[in-house]
């Protein structure tokens, strides 16, 4: 974007040069900031307002795009998803299936645009506000609307990932309240907006959600321990007799039991019901896998295509699966779908990718700004959600982890803020 004068940074643009497009911009995204955290639809309708707008800007010259150092990285992702599509069985459906790739924009859209660290902190704000409030609607319909053992699922169009989503406005929330000049009074309301989007997240009782989330801590502690370890030691205080009194959380806490997933192997769990849900996914999980290593024996290099894999999936399985609907279309993994649907050659660029966005996003200007490390947390967590869930399929997820990076990290740089 062509910045505006130094003296006016702490305007987007001055009152008397915004027209509709500047004010459509602006709307569209606190739209997504209110939505993002309960809404699929009206999120993505946010979105789609700003993306409007910001072509509206760009041709008439107010803005440009920006150039970052994973564009490279992120090309030869998409080009590998047009290698794979010629090379599927239904190559229009795996050219529609690169749409996912379009995730790009989410970022792109609060980056280029350099927001100021007003209107960044006032969407931020209306975050995390929406985030706290779903988060404990959601508390209470788990001990007040729900059967025992039930978990937090949000409302709305977003009630399967919502812990991801909490997840990441959590980790946000929390390197907020790290950082240095916030007064008083917000430190104590960003703790407690903690406290309560942490407690969703734990009560979505997802195991690659708590993965994420420790995963984000950890990171956090490297920069802002003391803070962090007070902030995790209330959580735990807060967390221990809810865990403690919760069958539900000591069955997924089994699930991490290696042996006992093991015999369940052993024993060919197929040929009858499981009666514990948490090990039929950890075996569903593996036997996933390895029909997408089945997919590509034929097509290691370039894989089976973008949204071919349930074409495959229903080949592959056996007739339990079918009776089941064992049938997935994704990989339940964000790395085994990029290697099912394109290859080794997909992965490799996956990976390259990766690394070039944690290289970009870990570029601190100063030990002071907390925005580089917020927006680190969010995305180590949404690598390791991937692990065991394809996030990067799922618009809602994907879409935040991107949106929050660019929004955290585009220009200026933080200045003397209000708590």
């Amino acid at each position: 974007m062509e910045t505006t004068a130094s003296s006016r940074s702490d305007q987007l643009l001055p009152p008397e040069e915004r027209n509709w497009a500047d004010k459509l911009f602006i709307a569209g995204l606190m739209i997504y900031a209110f939505s993002s955290s309960f809404s699929i639809a009206a999120s993505q309708t946010g979105l789609g307002l700003s993306l409007i707008a910001f072509i509206a800007l760009y041709r008439a010259g107010r803005v440009s795009i920006k150039l970052t150092s994973f564009d490279k990285p992120y090309a030869f992702l998409v080009l590998t998803g047009f290698l794979a599509a010629f090379r599927a069985e239904m190559p229009i459906v795996a050219i529609k299936g690169l749409k996912t790739l379009l995730i790009i924009l989410c970022f792109m859209l609060p980056y280029s645009r350099q927001l100021n660290n007003t209107l960044r902190f006032k969407l931020l704000g209306l975050s995390t506000f929406s985030a706290t409030l779903v988060a404990a609607f959601a508390i209470l319909t788990v001990y007040f609307g729900t059967a025992p053992g039930e978990r937090a699922t949000g409302f709305f169009s977003m009630s399967l990932t919502f812990g991801e989503c909490q997840t990441m406005l959590s980790l946000m929330i929390l390197a907020w309240f790290c950082r240095d000049n916030n007064s008083p009074k917000s430190s104590v309301i960003l703790l407690i907006s903690f406290f309560i989007t942490a407690t969703a997240a734990f009560l979505s009782l997802q195991r690659g959600v708590w993965i994420g989330f420790t995963g984000g801590v950890i990171y956090l502690l490297f920069w802002r321990c003391k803070k962090i370890i007070t902030a995790v030691i209330l959580l735990l205080i807060i967390l221990a007799p809810v865990a403690y009194h919760h069958e539900a959380f000591h069955n997924r806490l089994s699930g991490f039991n290696i042996r006992k997933t093991l015999d369940l192997y052993n024993k060919n769990p197929f040929s009858s019901e499981f009666e514990d849900g948490v090990f039929e996914a950890n075996y569903l999980r593996p036997t996933t896998w390895t029909r997408g290593f089945q997919m590509i024996q034929d097509r290691s290099v370039f894989g089976v295509g973008h949204k071919n894999l349930k074409y495959w999936y229903e080949k592959l399985s056996s007739e339990y699966e079918h009776h089941r609907c064992f049938i997935f279309s994704h990989q339940h993994s964000n790395f085994m779908q990029m290697l099912a649907a394109g290859g080794i050659i997909s992965l490799l660029a996956f990976f390259y990718t990766i690394i070039a966005v944690l290289k970009f996003v870990r570029k601190t200007d100063s030990d002071e700004n907390f925005r580089q490390h917020a927006a680190t947390a969010i995305f180590i967590a949404f690598i390791l959600f991937g692990l065991t869930e394809n996030a990067w399929g799922d618009e809602e997820v994907s879409m935040m982890a991107f949106f929050f990076t660019g929004l955290l990290l585009s220009q200026p740089q933080e200045g003397a803020l209000p708590g």
